[in-house]
């Protein structure tokens, strides 16, 4: 559960006035004032559950349910960079998965699939807007301990994105791999992880290009165990 209230103070010009004798002159200057405020407010509740049918099998799932308000209040005399709004966020997620050990704990692998679902509704003075969205995807992932010290890994993604259920030529698809390696020293003190990303994303329609994705990262990262 959480809250939050913001003081929208920015910076704005002000103009001369004679009703506003505190200006320094009859030129415009720039000054802090309260444009406006909000007020934030939500929560979240979730759960995971893990079963180990065997001693080699892991099958978990986990679910989880949020909202969150907001409510804008514009200031009457100064305008900035937030109007007159109020919004609500629902969202809705679900995820399971399994997990399977093999030799002595050197291999591993893993399959989860799980989806996502939000909805806001935007409330302006004079309209209200509303937008549903959908994700859906499947990963799956391996690990194998070459060695005591180094692991190797590689990944798969495949992702079902709807930003708009109620609109037209909004679904896309996308597909990631990944390759790492890790150091993982018995007994030491840090472990060190690298590892390559690529994903693509493609609409599923064709003539609107800018929801067209191509991504290409590069990782590393140390952890210390203490």
């Amino acid at each position: 559960v959480r809250g939050l209230w913001i003081d929208g103070r920015q910076e704005v010009d002000i103009s001369w006035s004679d009703r506003m004798p505190e200006n320094p002159s009859r030129e415009n200057y720039n000054d802090r004032a309260g444009t406006f405020e909000e007020e934030v407010r939500g929560y979240e509740v979730g759960s995971r559950w893990e079963v180990h049918p065997f001693e080699e099998l892991t099958l978990a799932a986990e679910g989880e349910f949020g909202r969150l308000e907001t409510a804008v209040d514009e200031g009457y005399n100064y305008k900035g960079s937030r109007r007159e709004q109020d919004t609500e966020n629902r969202s809705l997620r679900a995820v399971g998965g399994a997990g399977y050990e093999m030799f002595d704990g050197r291999f591993r692998v893993g399959l989860e699939g799980g989806f996502r679902r939000e909805e806001l509704e935007e409330r302006f003075v004079d309209s209200v807007e509303e937008t549903t969205s959908r994700t859906a995807e499947i990963r799956v992932g391996v690990e194998w301990f070459v060695s005591e010290q180094i692991a190797l890994r590689g990944g798969y993604r495949r992702l079902s994105w709807d930003q708009d259920l109620d609109a037209p030529r909004t679904l896309g698809f996308g597909n990631a791999g990944t390759f790492g390696v890790g150091y993982v020293p018995v007994g030491g003190l840090i472990q060190l992880d690298a590892a390559i990303r690529v994903l693509d994303f493609q609409p599923d329609y064709d003539g609107n290009p800018r929801f067209e994705r191509s991504v290409f990262g590069v990782s590393l990262g140390a952890r210390f165990l203490l």
